[in-house]
């Protein structure tokens, strides 16, 4: 799905500070700001956005861009030595684009 990768990149870019001033720290990873070490924080998940309405908070772009990355971390990079944030955009976009082409 085209707006998942969108999405996916989106925090990617934003983690690596390639985005505008505006857009930056949108996102952080959980383990920033866990003392111990969970499951989740080990697979480079990020932390989601408080929302208070439907509209302007789990809908948001933020909310869900962030949902996307903790899905696809989860559930596509257990299966690889690397994670989202160890691999470069161009080899994301390839392993992403080939993920969901195998799921139809």
């Amino acid at each position: 799905d085209n707006i998942t990768l969108l999405n996916f990149l989106y925090v990617y870019d934003s983690l690596k500070g390639q985005l505008p001033s505006n857009l930056m720290n949108s996102f952080e990873y959980i383990y920033s700001r866990h003392i111990h070490p969970t499951r989740i924080s080990k697979m480079n998940c990020v932390n989601l956005p408080k929302s208070n309405t439907d509209r302007y908070g789990i809908n948001s772009i933020t909310s869900q861009s962030a949902r996307n990355w903790n899905f696809l971390q989860v559930n596509l990079f257990k299966h690889h030595n690397d994670t989202g944030k160890q691999l470069t955009r161009n080899k994301l976009k390839s392993l992403i684009t080939s993920h969901f082409i195998n799921s139809y």
